[in-house]
């Protein structure tokens, strides 16, 4: 991958919080919140390693997706079918096959450094921003789990349609 990543967007963002928030924390005399964004820190950049050791580093910019070479008719039946409104067809059911892997790769590749990024600002020793953390977290769980459930629907859909292809040899 060449260019910006999503994690190391994270990084950045959880670079400067925490210095913010170390610094805030420094002046105001709150040791647990300089613990909390150090390790939240320390999180997002061990997360951001790991996933550029293994080659897993998101683009931030996304290069031209070949669904874009798509009609507008293909590509509205495609979003259908990667939603699990409508079966893939045997003639689009690599393509649902492959996108759902790559958003589930995708979610678990950027998970660990937005857990960073939220320990950094719960180190924040403003009181406000916990909450506004702890919010976004439960909307992010919530959301987690009903991209879940879709993955695995649109999933069982795909395996039906291979079940009904003939094999070829």
């Amino acid at each position: 991958m060449h260019g910006p990543s999503i994690q190391a967007a994270i990084v950045a963002s959880a670079t400067l919080m925490a210095g913010i928030g170390v610094l805030l924390a420094v002046l105001g005399d709150t040791d647990w919140h300089v613990v909390v964004a150090a390790l939240g820190w320390v999180v997002a950049v061990g997360a951001w390693l790991h996933a550029r050791r293994h080659g897993r580093l998101e683009p931030f910019i996304p290069h031209r997706s070949p669904v874009s070479l798509l009609a507008p008719t293909d590509r509205r039946d495609l979003r259908r079918q990667l939603r699990g409104v409508d079966a893939p067809t045997p003639r689009s059911v690599e393509m649902v096959d492959a996108i759902v892997r790559w958003q589930r790769r995708t979610s678990a590749a950027t998970l660990p450094s937005l857990i960073g990024l939220a320990l950094v600002l719960l180190g924040n020793p403003r009181p406000l921003v916990p909450v506004l953390v702890l919010a976004t977290s439960v909307l992010l769980v919530v959301l987690m789990a009903l991209e879940r459930r879709r993955w695995a629907r649109v999933q069982r859909l795909v395996a039906a349609v291979r079940s009904e292809q003939p094999a070829q040899t």
